[in-house]
């Protein structure tokens, strides 16, 4: 029964189909059978990436805004010879992020399109997964059961020239007079189930000097001037998908349109807008410039640091901890909160209680279920985790409470530095669970050693820059 309540709210936000407010979604809870606060309700809303928040305070559900959505892409000379087009990210950003490429249904005049294993040069191959960032591309391709055969853990790993890749069919739209040049006209059916109806739209010029209609340009010119003042606006977000998809919701009485044009083109066309490394991801931004870590969308000199921001913790760090110092080394709980939070935090004695009392109380909880023989080969790598959190997060908060410019800091390190802070909390949340892992081992044992690597690029520069500000801050009297 519990299961299915907390599965009501993810429902919800997946497919309702009407503009919403807190107490609109109190209310249909209710009436599902689950209770919620407005203010729990708030929290949950706002920061659902499935959600678009609207000016006045009420929210509409991405199911909503691209059902129905049109978008296109050209297929490549490659695949119309092979016969049949692979997903990569075509379908970006008007599909649900959580579904993989090969979990779409492609349905043409009624049919669904069939599956078929395809082969082509991997540079085609990757080029098509780029907005997925760069950095994630192969990651992608390695979940298609076609690529079972690439270990992306193994050290001397080299991406094939060749790949497999599972491909959608499309013998009936060649045999209907599809060819190069032409574009595939899409149109979303059930967001929710990935469903996308499609068609044929033939190439409108006659030659490659013709004009392109007026509709065309605005589209492209449209999402330019979208995404330039996004940029200003919201910053570099947490994925391309999410910049994408802010653009083409505020943007959709334009740019949702049988004259559309492709994301993939307008990246092969615009000048102003392409990939830049953002720390170790990328992202869109104006062209040739440095993504930064701090802009008008999160920086405001007004900002109070708040000791609140770190001492309060997700229940898996606190787990992690835990297993790696109570039960695998024997150690005690009174040494537990030196240990977890940052070497130059300082605690009040009701926070030291509060904290002690809080890791007591989950300890007696992981005993119940905690088996250490199956755990075994997870304490190793554990430790190395929470070894790694502990310098990342000395750092932030050694930046956070001694450094009154930020702007003045190492922007691409910073980057560097918050990302690595995102990653690591995600796997100690996998490494939280004891018993066996939910994840590959090899593969969660490569991204540890990954940002032990990048860790150490940038701890000197950051310090450095950290202690150029301190000394700034005193004057000769």
């Amino acid at each position: 029964m519990m299961n299915w309540l907390e599965d009501i709210p993810e429902h919800f936000v997946r497919t309702y189909d009407r503009p919403f407010d807190v107490a609109d979604f109190c209310r249909i809870m209710r009436a599902s059978g689950l209770s919620l606060d407005k203010s729990t309700a708030a929290d949950y809303l706002i920061t659902n990436p499935l959600l678009f928040g609207l000016t006045d305070g009420t929210f509409v559900t991405k199911a909503s805004v691209f059902n129905g959505y049109t978008f296109s892409f050209k297929p490549t000379r490659e695949e119309l010879q092979a016969g049949a087009f692979f997903a990569g990210h075509r379908c970006v950003p008007f599909t649900d992020f959580e579904k993989l490429p090969i979990d779409f249904t492609f349905v043409y005049r009624g049919h669904k399109l069939k599956k078929k294993v395809c082969q082509f040069k991997s540079d085609v191959v990757l080029d098509h997964f780029a907005l997925f960032g760069e950095e994630y591309a192969l990651q992608y391709i390695a979940t298609d059961p076609a690529c079972t055969n690439l270990d992306l853990t193994d050290i001397d790993f080299v991406v094939p020239n060749m790949l497999q890749i599972t491909c959608f069919s499309i013998s009936e739209l060649l045999s209907d007079g599809l060819k190069y040049g032409d574009s595939i006209i899409l149109r979303i059916m059930d967001w929710d189930e990935g469903i996308i109806a499609l068609d044929i739209r033939p190439n409108e010029k006659k030659s490659p000097f013709e004009a392109e209609s007026d509709e065309k340009t605005l589209w492209y010119k449209t999402l330019e001037d979208g995404l330039l003042s996004s940029f200003d606006r919201l910053g570099p977000g947490c994925s391309i998908e999410e910049q994408l998809s802010n653009v083409f919701f505020e943007k959709r009485d334009i740019l949702d349109s049988i004259e559309c044009g492709s994301v993939e083109e307008f990246l092969a066309r615009s000048e102003k807008v392409s990939f830049e490394y953002f720390g170790v991801e990328t992202r869109l931004w104006r062209a040739g410039e440095t993504v930064p870590a701090v802009g008008d969308w999160n920086y405001s000199e007004n900002d109070v640091f708040s000791k609140n921001d770190f001492l309060i913790l997700p229940p898996f760090v606190f787990d992690c901890f835990i297993l790696d110092e109570i039960f695998a080394r024997n150690g005690d709980f009174e040494s537990l909160p030196k240990m977890i939070y940052p070497r130059d935090f300082s605690f009040q004695n009701f926070e030291l209680k509060a904290v002690l009392k809080e890791l007591k109380t989950r300890a007696a909880k992981l005993k119940k279920e905690y088996n250490s023989f199956a755990d075994y080969d997870n304490i190793s790598l554990r430790h190395r985790t929470i070894v790694l959190f502990q310098e990342i997060s000395s750092l932030m908060y050694k930046i956070d409470t001694a450094v009154s410019n930020l702007k003045a800091m190492p922007q691409q390190e910073m980057v560097i530095l918050t990302q690595l802070y995102a990653h690591i909390m995600s796997i100690m949340q996998v490494l939280a669970v004891p018993g066996e892992l939910s994840e590959d081992y090899d593969m969660l044992e490569a991204s540890i050693e990954g940002m032990e690597y990048n860790f150490d690029d940038i701890i000197d520069i950051l310090n450095d820059a950290v202690a150029r500000q301190h000394n700034n801050s005193y004057a000769i009297i």
